[in-house]
């Protein structure tokens, strides 16, 4: 007798053949008896993933894109696809433990007020990583304090996790969250004008802001190497992506002032980063190679943030109107 799926684990898959075959492989002991469908979107990788997909987990359903969309317009898709009550975004670099995901959709049926839940992330050496992804949303003094370079001297400063005794939290990390499809279909897609990072944490703002409530399962553990898709992508470019998807953010969310003081202070940081290394480059012989690379670094990310830089956010994608196809 076919059983219908109850939920279906969504994976946006960028060159990290070898995490993804790792976080397949466990899916079946992790869900346990809940039955499931894998959908994975894979980014144009140039590693092999959908080789090995098509030849080693024949049972995954595979939207293979031509180019690297990013990771919203990857989940969207594949939430699309989905028809499932349930959905799951997981990162490929993500190994669930056995009996995980079947404890994270036990928690959200058990636990009707609320519409999200993450689990327990940890690193291979145990360490807990809930301090890194379960905090609260951004404000203007914790970015200007943590995401510049101020943060060696001020230390985390505003960026304590954000858990409270009912087990509600504020954020659930792309990494891994899971919700319920009608919840979907009323907050909205993920945002694609975020290529990377912060869509999570823009799709967790709109969701808290239509009253939904977000939780996190600890008993539900799940091991994240985290970063993994960025190996081959030089600091500097994740540089320039994580931070113009923080200024979308806030221009989105946070209104002009807090996203122009934003962009100021770290524009106004970059130039004299910019400007020093130029002239120490140009008086300093043994040092002139070293400085005049970081000039030209801190010239090239102004350049990229002030062109990523437009008046106003476009539309967006909210449940209204939303509700997936095929």
């Amino acid at each position: 007798m076919r059983t219908d799926p109850l939920l279906s684990i969504l994976i946006v898959n960028w060159n990290t053949r070898e995490s993804l075959g790792n976080c397949l492989i466990h899916l079946p002991a992790a869900a346990d008896a809940i039955p499931f469908r894998t959908i994975v979107v894979d980014n144009n990788s140039s590693d092999g993933s959908q080789r090995m997909l098509r030849q080693e987990f024949p049972w995954v359903t595979c939207i293979a894109l031509k180019r690297n969309l990013g990771y919203g317009a990857g989940v969207n898709l594949a939430i699309r696809r989905a028809k499932t009550p349930y959905v799951l975004l997981l990162n490929p670099d993500v190994v669930p433990q056995k009996g995980s995901i079947a404890t994270l959709v036990d928690h959200l049926r058990d636990h009707s007020g609320i519409a999200v839940v993450g689990g327990r992330l940890c690193g291979w050496d145990g360490r807990s990583q809930m301090e890194d992804y379960y905090v609260p949303f951004p404000t203007l003094l914790a970015a200007m304090i943590h995401y510049t370079r101020w943060s060696g001297l001020l230390g985390e400063f505003c960026l304590t996790p954000d858990r409270f005794t009912d087990s509600s939290v504020r954020q659930v990390p792309g990494a891994c969250l899971l919700t319920r499809r009608e919840v979907i279909e009323e907050v909205g897609a993920f945002d694609e004008e975020f290529f990377v990072w912060f869509e999570d944490v823009d799709w967790c703002y709109r969701t808290v802001q239509r009253q939904f409530r977000l939780g996190v399962c600890e008993k539900a553990v799940f091991v994240h190497e985290g970063g993994k898709s960025f190996e081959a992508v030089s600091e500097e470019t994740r540089k320039k992506w994580y931070y113009r998807s923080m200024l979308r953010f806030f221009l989105k969310h946070k209104g002009r002032f807090q996203y122009v003081a934003l962009a100021g202070a770290i524009l106004t940081e970059e130039a004299l980063v910019w400007m020093v290394s130029w002239a120490i480059g140009l008086v300093w012989a043994p040092s002139r190679k070293t400085m005049l690379d970081r000039s030209r670094r801190a010239r090239d990310f102004i350049f990229f943030l002030v062109k990523g830089i437009r008046p106003a956010p476009g539309p967006a994608p909210e449940g209204a109107g939303w509700k997936g196809g095929t």
